[in-house]
């Protein structure tokens, strides 16, 4: 098991139970420092997954042979360290050189920095120079999102690593990404995970199947699988019609979605631009077309 990437967990979980819609000025200064200590440590877990002698201060042989696999000495020699270096490199160098094998640390390059900028005025100077609105907004913004970067970069189940707090976060960090696939894809993560805990309970199967029925069944709708737990979903749209002369009838020209709401994990958007990032992905609109094409 990768040791940094164990260690950062403690930070994870601290900096999740600190994060609130309003935090005050020492709350935001202890989650920052803490999601600085995280980050540090995660850098140094991509660093050592490939080679651990990439975070010593001294990768010779001589010394990193003692520093890291003392245990497999089995002849101690002047190639050996009598009194080995282990001292890491710091937080930028990591970034530095995560960055090159990483795409996870390249993507996010700029607000690690920044986030070590924060580290450094916290342990050094005087804390008048932190912005604490800006460094509040990062925390209930990025927290998030990076949080969830690093759960799938090593496989870890973000429940665990925030501390059983990865809803209420993703619900504050949603409305302020600035990127639609970005808050997408916090929704949709969020109501996948709320389905797998769903889905065993008793009858919670069966009782959604029949109202999903019951809302198939209304005018207007339309169904497609749910982008988030692959299930059966709903399209509500609103239909446009004009008046034809030659049948003397109004007629259904085409459709506008206005929702699309799951009853198995509880999914239901209306905001137009997530919609319409949906729409593109996975072409609703023609699916609509080709189910009334076949009527």
């Amino acid at each position: 098991m990768n040791p940094y990437i164990e260690d950062s967990k403690i930070f994870f979980s601290s900096v999740a139970t600190q994060i609130e819609a309003e935090m005050d000025k020492a709350t935001v200064i202890n989650a920052t420092m803490s999601f600085a200590l995280a980050m540090e440590r995660v850098l140094k877990a991509i660093l050592y997954d490939i080679n651990p002698v990439y975070i010593l201060m001294e990768p010779s042989f001589k010394n990193s042979v003692a520093a890291l696999y003392a245990s497999e000495i089995k002849y101690k020699t002047k190639e050996v360290s009598d009194s080995p270096n282990e001292d890491v490199i710091t937080y930028r160098t990591s970034l530095i050189r995560a960055e090159i094998v990483s795409e996870f640390a390249h993507a996010k390059k700029p607000i690690l920095f920044y986030l070590s900028q924060c580290r450094d005025i916290i342990a050094h100077n005087e804390l008048k120079h932190l912005d604490i609105e800006r460094m509040k907004l990062m925390l209930k913004k990025d927290f998030y999102t990076i949080s969830q970067d690093v759960a799938n970069v090593f496989n870890l189940n973000i429940h665990n690593l925030l501390a059983h707090q990865d809803t209420r976060l993703s619900l504050l960090s949603y409305p302020l990404q600035e990127s639609v696939s970005d808050k997408v894809s916090i929704l949709l993560g969020m109501h996948k995970r709320k389905w797998q805990s769903l889905k065993s309970k008793p009858g919670y199967l069966e009782d959604k199947d029949k109202m999903l029925h019951q809302i198939l069944s209304t005018p207007n709708k339309f169904q497609c699988v749910c982008p988030a737990c692959d299930k059966t979903s709903v399209l509500y749209t609103k239909p446009e019609v004009e008046y034809n002369k030659f049948m003397n009838q109004e007629v259904v020209t085409g459709y506008f979605i206005t929702r699309l709401k799951c009853v198995y994990c509880k999914l239901d958007i209306s905001d137009y631009d997530d919609l319409s990032h949906l729409n593109k992905i996975n072409d609703y609109q023609e699916l609509i077309d080709s189910s009334l094409a076949v009527e």
